[in-house]
């Protein structure tokens, strides 16, 4: 991800097809969006971002241990 703003656009985009009926599509999205997150350093990682990404996540699990999962999800503090 470029910056804060395109994260926030992903998650928003991710959110439209989920209530546009497109779960998988969603689910896809927003795991690019979760795989991109991880691979930027940690100190880079916004909280927000995290919380949010994971609760639109759970919203679009079929199966509700999975959901449980990214509900549970909470960002790491950040180290100085």
């Amino acid at each position: 991800m470029e910056n804060s703003d395109d994260v926030t656009a992903q998650i928003g985009r991710g959110q439209e097809l989920a209530i546009a009926g497109d779960a998988e599509g969603a689910r896809h999205l927003f795991a690019e969006v979760w795989g991109a997150l991880e691979a930027s350093p940690e100190g880079n990682r916004d909280p927000l971002h995290i919380v949010t990404l994971a609760h639109y996540i759970a919203d679009v699990q079929i199966d509700p241990t999975e959901e449980l999962r990214w509900i549970c999800v909470r960002p790491r503090p950040r180290t100085r």
